[in-house]
């Protein structure tokens, strides 16, 4: 296993002003990813929450440690690199798959840097598939549409 520190990670001109945090509650265990303006997704929770509130918490914790935590980028064989955002000796955040090669997986990381710290909060009654088929969580009584929570809409703890 290949483990290398990514402490100055930067990406000159990032659009970064449209990125979020989902937080899906669609079901009894919450989970959040970051997404961009294009809704890519640039990273998520490195575990299911046990609740809301914890999700919430976590989002803000991802948003901080986005600038002082460290990112470490790791391959078992060299083809699937990941990324985990390390705070205060526990991981925060995970890139949202693998990359075939480093320099896509640090870009990633970067893209996360850059755009945590600003990012809206939103809560979704929503699980999407991919995310759903990850952490176990089922899909039997999710629902189709978003629906915005407007108590929690907006910059994180700010």
């Amino acid at each position: 296993m290949v483990l290398t520190p990514m402490p100055d990670l930067q990406v000159p001109g990032a659009r970064t002003s449209r990125a979020r945090f989902q937080l899906y509650v669609a079901t009894d265990v919450p989970l959040w990813r970051l997404l961009g303006g294009n809704n890519r997704a640039y990273g998520r929770s490195v575990r299911p929450m046990l609740s809301v509130t914890e999700a919430q918490r976590s989002c803000l914790l991802a948003a901080t440690a986005a600038v002082r935590g460290t990112f470490e980028l790791s391959s078992a064989s060299g083809r699937a690199w990941t990324w985990v955002l390390i705070f205060e000796g526990e991981p925060v955040a995970r890139s949202d798959s693998p990359y075939g090669r480093r320099i896509e997986c640090r870009a990633s990381a970067a893209r996360f840097k850059a755009a945590a710290p600003a990012a809206m909060l939103t809560i979704v009654r929503y699980v999407p598939r991919e995310l759903a088929s990850t952490s176990r969580v089922s899909l039997g009584n999710v629902g189709r549409s978003p629906l915005w929570d407007n108590g929690v809409h907006g910059p994180l703890g700010r």
